[in-house]
């Protein structure tokens, strides 16, 4: 005569060893998560444009400056702020309103090919003399990491030497506060 309960309990045994043994090789065969960089405990600031003098003349096209900026590569952050300043050069500034931009560099462009660049400021000079902007910028954390190069133009038409003003002086800084962001962009 069969012994059904004992049966039944051989077969619980052999399926609960097979579910053991199932979950041992998917744990050993899943990819370890990967190991989060230890999130900055202070502000960093990171420094692009200081005093950048955008202008032009005929002989000197400088309505667009580039620099390379080193922005923290990994760690989250709960707001970058970026902060822009205007300064007027010995001559004067642009005695106009010009559109200005800064923005991330993430192709450089080859030949007659342009180069990509995203957005990330956009403002208007005031007439003739310095003006400061603040911007959010944490949704762009995804693009400010590692070595960055920044690409500011003013669509300016005087510079040294010219009866209306010199140009424009930039400034331009990250303010990077540790933490986690509201959102992931």
């Amino acid at each position: 005569m069969i012994d059904v309960p004992a049966l039944a309990r051989t077969k619980r045994r052999r399926r609960a060893k097979c579910v053991v043994a199932l979950a041992a090789i998917v744990a050993l065969a899943a990819p370890a998560p990967a190991l989060a960089a230890p999130a900055p405990r202070t502000p960093v600031v990171v420094r692009s444009f200081d005093h950048a003098p955008l202008y032009f003349t005929s002989a000197d096209n400088q309505r667009d400056v580039s620099i390379e900026s080193s922005f923290p590569v990994s760690g989250d952050f709960a707001r970058i702020t970026m902060h822009v300043r205007l300064d007027c050069p010995t001559g004067g500034c642009d005695p106009w309103d010009r559109y200005g931009t800064i923005g991330v560099v993430t192709d450089p462009g080859a030949g007659d090919t342009p180069a990509t660049i995203i957005e990330l400021a956009r403002f208007m000079t005031p007439y003739g003399v310095g003006g400061a902007w603040t911007l959010d910028v944490t949704d762009m954390r995804p693009l400010l990491a590692g070595d960055v190069t920044l690409d500011a133009h003013i669509d300016t038409w005087v510079g040294p030497g010219s009866d209306g003003g010199s140009g424009w002086q930039l400034s331009a800084w990250f303010a990077m506060t540790p933490g986690q962001p509201r959102r992931t962009a």
